[in-house]
């Protein structure tokens, strides 16, 4: 038996594949963010002139579409956090500013994504399309400690951003987590 045959090989993408993966995506953001009304991946793939086959072929559903566009945002966001030459709160400000530019520009087609449960809760969960939003506020937030202000927010953050909540009186453990062993980061005096 040949079990080249049967093995699957990571590849590039075809430049047309990734065409139109990024047409479909570009559309059904056009759409979410000036329809009333449900799309369909049908509607999506007419409005970025692929066949409805060829959707499928990208996508399983509208809801996998939505997820691919968080995630393109996301990783705009990401990338433009690693670019930056600045530190500590000014590099937190600067990504935090791009973030909300961000949301301005796409939020109405991601408000579709709107969820009963929580930002932090799904980041916690591992949902796939906030990661690159978490990476982009990582080294900002580690870098921010230089007030008692910034202290407060990175020790909330971190709290929230690693599952753990910080009750009033409780002392932060740091032998765990993106942060451990870091001595900058210190749980502000109560």
């Amino acid at each position: 038996m040949n079990t080249a045959a049967t093995q699957t090989v990571s590849r590039p993408l075809r430049s047309d594949t990734q065409r139109n993966r990024r047409q479909l995506i570009k559309a059904a953001a056009e759409l979410f963010e000036n329809s009333p009304t449900p799309v369909s991946l049908t509607e999506i793939a007419r409005r970025a002139e692929v066949s409805t086959a060829t959707a499928y072929r990208h996508f399983s559903s509208v809801e996998d579409v939505l997820h691919a566009l968080r995630a393109q945002v996301g990783s705009e966001l990401r990338d433009f956090s690693a670019q930056q030459t600045t530190r500590g709160m000014q590099r937190l400000e600067a990504v935090s500013r791009h973030w909300v530019s961000l949301v301005l520009e796409h939020g109405g087609a991601m408000a579709q994504m709107r969820s009963h449960r929580g930002y932090l809760e799904r980041l916690r969960e591992n949902t796939g399309y906030l990661t690159p939003q978490a990476d982009a506020l990582t080294e900002p937030l580690r870098q921010t400690t230089e007030d008692e202000a910034a202290s407060r927010l990175v020790a909330a953050l971190r709290g929230a951003l690693i599952g753990r909540a910080t009750a009033p009186d409780r002392r932060d453990d740091r032998s765990t987590g993106p942060f451990a062993g870091d001595a900058r980061i210190s749980t502000p005096p109560r």
